[in-house]
């Protein structure tokens, strides 16, 4: 990820988001919540083949709707979608600046967009360490700055990241008692859907003070149960980890899915 863009937001559901409609409601949750998201180039694969400088209506953006799809605003952000495919999440990725999006923002939007796709899992991660370290700590699983995605949660959750927003599968695993009582700056359940772990107030304590805030996730991560995290021994090992059997697929149209929920806007 570009230096300079120091969070990436990731949120994984089972729905398909192919589908036209989830696609643009989801599209407006991320371009109303801040300026530096909204998108400038756009399109199917790289380079951003449509846009420009000026402003982007939806409808242009929609008229490439594809997997994936992918869109940037200068250097200060980039976002994409990938629909699942198979028993796989589909998921929303954005990366951008914290010195731009402050936390309670952060913290709203990937709450909107957990409630609006009935994620299973989401995060907001901070990086904060270089490469090198993450090669010593990691060594060759793929970071959190790229994902996670289906493959990673089906063994382990890579790391406890700054924000995330534990769904159904996790909560049943976890259980609630354990996550609501996690000893984190914040845990909040999130209408009866999911529940929201904060790690710190300020999502760049880990870039002023690592130690703190490396104290502050392991404590974290010790009372949720180590057998859900990622064993840096054995990178490759299955971990405690939920199925995923595809039990919340909708077995409707997923707008009428949505719309039956109040979760897809008119």
């Amino acid at each position: 990820m570009d230096s300079m863009r120091d969070a990436n937001l990731c949120v994984l559901t089972q729905l398909d988001l192919e589908d036209p409609e989830i696609g643009r409601s989801t599209l407006e949750i991320v371009l109303s919540s801040h300026e530096d998201l909204k998108p400038l180039r756009f399109g199917n694969f790289e380079p951003l083949k449509y846009g420009g400088e000026g402003r982007v209506k939806t409808d242009d953006l929609m008229a490439c709707w594809g997997h994936p799809f992918l869109w940037s605003h200068r250097k200060r952000s980039r976002g994409s979608i990938w629909f699942g495919r198979g028993k796989k999440h589909s998921s929303v990725v954005l990366g951008f600046m914290t010195s731009r999006i402050d936390g309670p923002k952060i913290v709203q939007l990937l709450e909107e967009l957990s409630i609006h796709l009935f994620a299973d899992f989401a995060s907001a991660y901070i990086v904060y360490e270089s490469q090198e370290t993450w090669k010593r700590r990691y060594k060759a699983v793929y970071p959190m700055t790229v994902g996670p995605f289906s493959a990673d949660l089906r063994l382990s959750i890579p790391d406890l990241a700054w924000l995330t927003y534990f769904g159904r599968p996790y909560v049943d695993l976890i259980g609630r008692s354990k996550i609501s009582t996690c000893p984190a700056f914040a845990a909040t359940d999130v209408k009866g859907k999911g529940w929201l772990i904060q790690l710190t107030d300020n999502p760049r304590a880990a870039r002023n003070d690592p130690g703190p805030y490396e104290s502050a996730r392991d404590r974290a991560k010790s009372h949720l149960g180590w057998e859900f995290f990622l064993d840096l021994g054995d990178p490759e090992a299955q971990r405690c980890a939920p199925d995923f059997s595809w039990a919340n697929l909708p077995k409707v149209n997923p707008s009428a899915y949505l719309r039956e929920r109040g979760l897809l806007k008119e």
